[in-house]
């Protein structure tokens, strides 16, 4: 299901690129504005003002300090930038961190640059587009451990399934650029205030904080995460006590066929185990709340509570 704002949703993914792609709005304080990226990135050799223009219009403005430093660096091996970009996809990914092993969003943006016809660009707002569209949940890219490994073995594949039957380098790139744009103007919509248009959001510290205190049995035993999200988000004290009101309900034995389904659930899906005790129900009960306060369907829940899970928060 991707979102629209004018019919909220369609199950057409052309339609909702066509539709965000026309609300982007991008432009580095610059006088030549887009041009900085258009007119290099389709050269066949480049020189080092190339590759300092285009990452100056990844940046939005003039590079300093330290990300000026990172980029002379990448053009001091320009004539191996200009070998990779005629050379093979493996020798470009198993080459490029040995010269430029440094922030996984401009290592990424160079790998664009040596082939936009199969490295799209990423960064923190087609990250939480791509999460929202593939879970309904808005997400921080400083949550990802490892950002080229989700780029490479998620993002990538889910760009590439919608490059089927493209057949020309020309048409994977005009197709790239197009969900690119799309994917930037949904996330950063999402990180507005704009957001509270596609109704009630939850994110995805809250699920970290209230597991966190999965066990508390009244404010006093909240965790210490959980009390500095509240301070941040003072409005999300009452949901938070819904929460866990809803939660112990679950707990009767009224319920004990509902929370059981959910733990069955989470054992199967997605291979967690848990033993047989009051914590792994109290697990299952919150687990039943949050999906009825939300209304979210159990493959939603059980996700988020398995990237809760590596991160020990529970």
């Amino acid at each position: 299901m991707y979102t629209l704002l004018k019919t909220h949703t369609t199950e057409d993914f052309d339609s909702f690129v066509s539709y965000w792609e026309s609300l982007y709005a991008y432009s580095p304080k610059h006088s030549d504005g887009n041009d900085l990226y258009f007119r290099n990135i389709m050269k066949d050799v480049f020189s080092t003002e190339d590759i300092k223009e285009l990452f100056y219009w990844k940046n939005g403005m003039k590079l300093s300090g330290k990300k000026s430093m990172i980029v002379d660096d990448i053009c001091k091996e320009i004539n191996l930038i200009n070998e990779l970009k005629h050379s093979h996809l493996e020798y470009v990914t198993s080459s490029l961190p040995k010269f430029m092993n440094r922030d996984g969003v401009w290592q990424i943006f160079l790998l664009h640059i040596l082939k936009p016809d199969y490295f799209p660009i990423f960064d923190q707002h087609t990250y939480r587009a791509y999460q929202y569209l593939q879970t309904g949940f808005i997400r921080k890219i400083t949550e990802l451990k490892d950002l080229n490994e989700f780029y490479q073995t998620t993002y990538l594949p889910f760009i590439h399934e919608k490059l089927i039957n493209t057949a020309t380098v020309e048409e994977r790139i005009r197709k790239i650029g197009r969900m690119d744009r799309a994917l930037f103007a949904f996330g950063k919509f999402l990180k507005s205030g704009y957001v509270k248009l596609l109704g009630p959001t939850i994110d995805f510290h809250l699920f970290r904080s209230l597991f966190s205190s999965v066990y508390a049995r009244d404010k006093e035993q909240y965790s210490t995460d959980l009390v500095t999200y509240l301070k941040s988000n003072p409005e999300q004290q009452k949901v938070v006590g819904r929460l866990f009101q809803t939660r112990d309900v679950y707990m009767n034995n009224d319920h004990y066929q509902a929370r059981w389904d959910m733990g069955y659930y989470l054992m199967e899906s997605f291979k967690i185990e848990f033993e047989q005790s009051e914590g792994s129900e109290l697990i299952f009960s919150l687990c039943c709340a949050i999906k009825a306060e939300f209304a979210l369907t159990d493959y939603q829940v059980g996700g988020l509570f398995k990237e809760i899970l590596e991160v020990q928060y529970v």
